[in-house]
Order: structure tokens, then C-alpha cells, then sequence
């Protein structure tokens, strides 16, 4: 069986040059037609950088990394929906079983996060119209914000209520040991252990003892240890009562605060020019591939007939 040398074939292409340009303007005609505006519709691409800002990372997840997990979430998704209604904007029956599937794919398709080489987030926002791509994009950031604070005010609203417990057990604590060292004063007048002890031994060596130094005496001599631990459990229960308040009273803050958790570097740009279709890479390929398969066809055909012969 004869084989095709590199002239043969050469040689081949150049007879049938006619037929491959013919194929050529074809598919150049064609492809024009199908990647232009009237068969595929052009999209914008509006374009964002921000860096995360006020974010604690969790584990070895990095500031940048735990911020990529909002922006890819679920939740950031249902919320862009939602505030879009973009269903209705993609054309999804949303009474569709398959209605998620279709909104993950077309969502997907048009919104793409990615982490940049210098720890910041890019995102890029495609749509039919320049102005409609810079809107989600600007309303992706807010969201994104807005889930970030509305996640850590609940956990700050647990921490919260833990301190404010904590606060609650500390207050009674201190109450209770308050009601037993009013009790010691209140039966037996002890305030200040150490200067009454000191009158009290003088008073003995001068005269004779009232019935009040009697009772504060006892109170002296059976009680003072037990006065004296209540007033030092008071003072550190106090000190621990006040590190606690400090904490929730940052929580507080924290809570009530306004902040961003994302520095923008480059805001959501107007997109000027289309970003897709790429024309030229369709009709270059286009024509590419219709050359290629019309050269083995060309090549097929002809060793047939040099083969029947």
C-alpha cells in the first residue's frame, strides 16, 4: 500500500488549493455569524480587589483564605438571589426541581472568586450589561460584608450571654458574702478586727467591760478569722467580677460596632469593552478546524482513488 510523502501531500493541497479556500470562507463567514452580537449575546466583566481586613483566622486558615469562604458560600449566594432576584433574571422557573442546579451553574458562569498571589480576594462579575455587572459586583461586596458581621455578632452575642452568666454568678457570690459579713457586724459590731482588738485590750486593763465590749469581745475571739477570710474573698471576688465586666463590656462593643471586614483596593470598574465572546480566538479556530478536517478529507478521498486504480 503506498504512503503519502511530505511533497506528495504538499503537492495534493496545492491541486485542491481552490476547494480549501472556498472551506476557509466559509467558515470564516460562518463563525463571524454565530460569535456575533446578534446570535451570541456579548458579555461585561466588572472587576474587584479587596484585601480582609478585621477577620481573626481560625485554625491555620489565613485572613485571606477564611474571607475566599464567604464569598464562595452558599449563604452569599441565596442572599445575591435574593436581593437581585436573580431567578427571574437568569430565566429559572424557580418551581423547578432542578432550579437550584440551574442557578449554581449560571451563578458559577458569571461570578468568579479567586485569591491573588498578594493574599487579596479578586472578583470578577459577568453580565450582558456593563452597568448590571458593576451592580452585582458592588452589591457582592456589601453582602459579603453583611454576612461576615451578621456571623460574628452571633458569636459575640454567645460570648455575651456567657459573661453576662458569669456576671450573674459573681454578683450573687458576692452578695452572699456580703449578707454573712453584714451578719458578723451586725451581731457582734466587728469592723476593723485589728483596731478593736487593740481598744478592747485597753479598755480590760482600765475597767471593767460593757455588755456591747462583751459581745464584740467573743466576737473577737470566735469570729475574727472568719471575718477576715470574708473580707479577702470579697476583694478577689470583686477583682475577678471586674476582669469579667471588662470582657463583656468589649463584647459589647463589639457587638454595637460598625466595621468593614474588607479594604478595597480596586472598587467594582464600569466594564467599556466586552470580555466575551472572544471573537477572533472563535473564527480563528473555527477556520483552524474546518482546514484540518477538509485537508483529511481531501487526503482520504484521494488515496481511495489512488488505491482502486
Amino acid at each position: 500500500m503506498d504512503t503519502f510523502k511530505t511533497g506528495d501531500i504538499y503537492k495534493l493541497l496545492l491541486a485542491h488549493w481552490k476547494k480549501l479556500a472556498i472551506v476557509a470562507v466559509i467558515a470564516i463567514v460562518a463563525s463571524s455569524v454565530i460569535s456575533s452580537p446578534w446570535v451570541m449575546k456579548p458579555k461585561y466583566k466588572s472587576r474587584a480587589v479587596v484585601f480582609p481586613t478585621n477577620l481573626s483566622p481560625f485554625s491555620e486558615e489565613s485572613n485571606t483564605e477564611q474571607l475566599l469562604q464567604f464569598f464562595m458560600s452558599d449563604e452569599i449566594k441565596d442572599r445575591m438571589a435574593k436581593r437581585f432576584n436573580l431567578y427571574q433574571y437568569y430565566d429559572i422557573d424557580s418551581t423547578d426541581s432542578r432550579a437550584r442546579s440551574f442557578y449554581n451553574y449560571k451563578y458559577q458562569e458569571n461570578f468568579k472568586i479567586s485569591n491573588t498571589l498578594y493574599e487579596s480576594v479578586e472578583v470578577e462579575v459577568m453580565d450582558h450589561l456593563p452597568a448590571k455587572a458593576q451592580e452585582l459586583a458592588n452589591g457582592l461586596l456589601e453582602e459579603v460584608n453583611l454576612l461576615i458581621e451578621q456571623s460574628k455578632k452571633e458569636k459575640v452575642s454567645e460570648y455575651l450571654k456567657n459573661y453576662g452568666n458569669l456576671l450573674l454568678i459573681k454578683r450573687n457570690e458576692i452578695d452572699s458574702l456580703e449578707a454573712r459579713l453584714k451578719n458578723l457586724r451586725m451581731t457582734y459590731g466587728l469592723l476593723d478586727i485589728k483596731a478593736q482588738a487593740k481598744e478592747i485590750t485597753k479598755r480590760q486593763g482600765k475597767q471593767g467591760l460593757s455588755e456591747t465590749d462583751k459581745v464584740l469581745l467573743t466576737g473577737l475571739k470566735e469570729k475574727s478569722g472568719e471575718f477576715q477570710l470574708l473580707q479577702s474573698e470579697i476583694k478577689q471576688q470583686v477583682l475577678l467580677y471586674k476582669d469579667i465586666k471588662k470582657e463583656y463590656d468589649k463584647n459589647l462593643m463589639d457587638y454595637h460596632s460598625k466595621i468593614s471586614y474588607t479594604t478595597v483596593v480596586s472598587k467594582p470598574d464600569f466594564p467599556d469593552k466586552k470580555c466575551y465572546p472572544v471573537r477572533w480566538a472563535i473564527v480563528t479556530a473555527a477556520t483552524l478546524s474546518a482546514l484540518l478536517l477538509a485537508i483529511l478529507v481531501i487526503i482520504v478521498l484521494n488515496k481511495k482513488q489512488r488505491d482502486l486504480a
